[in-house]
């Protein structure tokens, strides 16, 4: 994948800053970079669960309800 990505935005290897463990840098051009953060071991499969308790969970205001209801002119509550 991060030969694609280098790739997309047109860095080589002679663009290399460095590499590390949690990522590898790329100069692109004199005053940007590139960074390609390593995946970890497992983070797909975290990433499926967290999202699936995610969407398992109810709706909720940002706001307490009765601030939300009130900054909409309204009397009424968040369900």
């Amino acid at each position: 994948m991060s030969e694609a990505v280098t790739a997309a935005f047109g860095a080589t290897d002679a663009d290399l800053l460095g590499s590390g463990w949690e990522s590898t840098i790329y100069a692109l051009g004199k005053t940007q970079i590139l960074r390609i953060p390593r995946p970890e071991a497992g983070s797909e499969d975290r990433a499926r669960v967290q999202a699936a308790f995610t969407a398992s969970l109810p709706p909720r205001c940002l706001l307490p309800c009765r601030a939300f209801a009130k900054s909409r002119g309204s009397t009424g509550s968040c369900t």
